[in-house]
Formats: structure tokens, C-alpha cells, sequence
């Protein structure tokens, strides 16, 4: 996919620059950026849907609830629950 993409004068200006200082194209500094973004774009997909079913089947604490089970884990690991837990 070779698509021209428009970008702000400042945008550009900023890759421009970053690409001097770290020595590489601006392309290849562009390709990186959208990469890392679509893939964190793709897990946060993920996150709120995984989310989203556990709503739905009905997985759900109670904020007093995750507090005894935090409590409970710390007291496992042997550290002491923080105050005002």
C-alpha cells in the first residue's frame, strides 16, 4: 500500500528532524510510528473486548471486593496491605 498521506507543515518538521538525529528515513520513521500505533490500537481492541465479556458473562468485583482480594494476595505474599487500601 503506497498511499500519500497529508500531514501538518509542523508534523513533518518534527519527523524531519527526528529522522536526522537518529539517522534514518523519514519513511521508514513514519512506517515505525503507524506500526507501533495500529498494534497498540489492535490490542486496546482486544482489552475492551475481552472486557466487554466479561461484563457480559458476568465476571464483575465490587471495588470492596478487590480490596479483600488484594488484601488477601498481599497477606499471601507476605507484605503488608498499604493504609487506606
Amino acid at each position: 500500500m503506497n498511499d500519500i498521506v497529508s500531514l501538518p507543515k509542523g508534523l513533518r518538521d518534527r519527523i524531519k528532524r527526528l529522522s536526522r538525529i537518529r539517522k534514518v528515513t523519514p519513511g521508514s520513521l513514519v512506517r515505525e510510528a503507524v506500526a507501533d500505533r495500529v498494534a497498540y490500537m489492535e490490542w486496546e481492541e482486544k482489552a475492551l473486548a475481552q472486557g466487554q465479556a466479561d461484563l457480559d458473562a458476568g465476571r464483575v468485583m465490587t471495588t470492596e471486593q478487590l480490596r479483600t482480594a488484594l488484601i488477601a494476595q498481599r497477606a499471601r505474599r507476605g507484605k503488608k496491605p498499604a493504609k487506606d487500601a
